[in-house]
């Protein structure tokens, strides 16, 4: 938002249009019309893959192409990826404090 603010300020728009350009800037970032991308392309990923004989294997892809979301959705992600950290943070600290060496708690 802020660069599209300095774009405007650049083309030196008079202030009532500025306005009206950083309001639909807003509403398209909060109301759901502006995405988010992240571009990993090229980049390999390591999966776990479970076989017909239920053996465990690892498994690199190429990453193809770009993932696109919602601010929205992409807001949620990060939430509840934090919140996850944060929680198993704590298990790992209550873990040690009681003196066991393996985990009781499973997360949300």
């Amino acid at each position: 938002m802020k660069d599209r603010a300095w774009v405007s300020s650049d083309k030196k728009v008079r202030s009532r249009t500025l306005k009206d350009e950083i309001r639909k800037c807003a509403e398209d970032i909060w109301g759901g019309s502006e995405t988010v991308t992240i571009d990993r392309t090229g980049q390999i990923r390591t999966l776990i893959d479970v076989g017909k004989d239920r053996k465990l294997k690892k498994v690199e892809k190429e990453i193809t192409r770009a993932y696109k979301t919602s601010v929205e959705a992409y807001a949620d992600m990060l939430a509840r990826t934090s919140t996850h950290g944060a929680y198993k943070r704590v298990e790992q600290l209550h873990i040690k404090r009681k003196g066991r060496t393996c985990g009781g708690l499973s997360g949300p």
